[in-house]
Parts: structure tokens; C-alpha cells; sequence
């Protein structure tokens, strides 16, 4: 896996997952303009995981743990893709513009930044948020 070592991202959690991501080199390119003009960020999808207390994954700093142990693992590999803020969702699209994963925004809270000046922590700058169950309709 490609890190680097001053590197932008966010990991995703959701209620039932969690979505890790950084930047790759493209973020340095702005993505292809999207008809709607929502902000839109290259950066490597590096996993999906779930949280919970069921888990022992409730904070952000809970996540960067279970990070580095997957990556102990070989579990982590960068996917590159597009990181979308919509009025009313956070989208992950693949390189074609295919959404991957969407969260409603009003289900996104508790948004971190994991910051590090350690050059051993691959990952040294990502943002974390926390997506809570969406209770409407049985979802």
C-alpha cells in the first residue's frame, strides 16, 4: 500500500461500518468538475469496518487503533476514489463517478481530525466522522 507521509483522509464510521480514507497523488489534481459543483477530494478508500461498543469501537482515536491493527494484518490496500459533499449527503464515488458508498448528512456527526507529526504514522492526517444508525423507516 502507497502512503504518504503528509497525506490528507477521513475515515467514515457508521452506525453499522466505518470507511478509512487518504489522500493519493490526484489529490493534488482537482477531480473532473461535477455538474453539480459539490466539493469533491481525491483520496484512497483504505477500509469498512463496523463500530459500536459491541465492537470496542466508539471513539475516533478507537478507529486509527483499528487501523494500524488491520494494516498489521495485511487487511488495508488503497482504492483510489472521490470523496463528494452533497447539500444533503457525503458520497464515495470510484474513479468513473460510481457511487461506492453515501451517508445522509444528517446522520454524519462527531467529524475529528487525526493529526500526527510521528513520520513513522502512516496515517498522520485524516478526518474522522461518526454515522449514526438511521432509525427512520426501519432502516
Amino acid at each position: 500500500m502507497a502512503h504518504h507521509s503528509r497525506s490528507n483522509g477521513s475515515l467514515n464510521y457508521n452506525g453499522n461500518g466505518a470507511t478509512a480514507t487518504l489522500p493519493n497523488e490526484r489529490s493534488r489534481r482537482p477531480a473532473a468538475a461535477p455538474i453539480d459543483e459539490t466539493p469533491s477530494y481525491w483520496v484512497e478508500h483504505l477500509a469498512t469496518f463496523a463500530v459500536g461498543k459491541q465492537f470496542g469501537l466508539e471513539w475516533p482515536s478507537d478507529g486509527i487503533r483499528k487501523l494500524k491493527q488491520m494494516e498489521k494484518n495485511s487487511a488495508i490496500w488503497a482504492q483510489p476514489m472521490v470523496l463528494r459533499l452533497r447539500p444533503s449527503m457525503v458520497s464515495v464515488e470510484d474513479e468513473n463517478g460510481e457511487l461506492v458508498e453515501q451517508f445522509p448528512m444528517e446522520l454524519v456527526a462527531d467529524p475529528t481530525a487525526h493529526l500526527s507529526t510521528d513520520p513513522r504514522d502512516v496515517y498522520n492526517n485524516i478526518l474522522l466522522f461518526v454515522v449514526r444508525e438511521d432509525r427512520r423507516n426501519g432502516q
